[in-house]
């Protein structure tokens, strides 16, 4: 009928995927992160765009982007380095030394 309430959200479930150690980079606007997929070694680095400012690295390919990214004149931040010490018993990852 064309005068139904649409049905409420809440309490819907919507799918989810959870990734552990990813890289992502997080450009301060879009045209930044267009600029960086117009760079072909960049862009074969790059897994997918999560948004117009988020891009995800492809695994293993940190150090790559890092060092790309230097060769454009960016100065990147690193945030977030862990290292391969697997969580602690109640879940939480260890604080990255320095």
């Amino acid at each position: 009928m064309p005068n139904e309430q649409p049905k409420s959200a809440a309490g819907a479930r919507i799918p989810v995927k959870l990734h552990r150690r990813v890289c992502l980079i997080q450009t301060e606007d879009a045209v930044l992160a267009e600029e960086l997929l117009a760079r072909k070694r960049l862009s074969q680095e790059v897994a997918g765009r999560l948004t117009d400012r988020v891009l995800l690295v492809r695994p293993g390919r940190v150090d790559a982007v890092v060092d790309e990214l230097q060769k454009m004149g960016h100065t990147p931040q690193v945030v977030g380095v862990r290292t391969l010490t697997p969580p602690t018993a109640d879940g939480l990852w260890p604080k990255a030394d320095g």
